[in-house]
């Protein structure tokens, strides 16, 4: 699952290299996994989604890097 947030932003999830959470060796193939998921979700799925109902509820959820979760400790 890192390989796959790494490989979506490289730039953003940068901090799972640098800390050793995913090794270099292995994060060097996530972008092309990225692009192999991202492929086959809209491939396979997209046309299954009603396309308005999803635009209302990533609006809705969209998450806020960086605020605090409410309820966490």
């Amino acid at each position: 699952m890192l390989c796959l947030a790494y490989g979506s932003d490289p730039e953003f999830f940068g901090d799972v290299v640098k800390k050793g959470r995913l090794p270099q060796e292995r994060a060097e193939g996530c972008e092309e996994e990225w692009g192999q998921v991202n492929y086959a979700v809209k491939a396979l799925l997209m046309g299954h989604v009603d396309a308005e109902a999803a635009a209302r509820i990533r609006a809705r959820y969209q998450k806020r890097w960086g605020e605090p979760v409410k309820g966490a400790r």
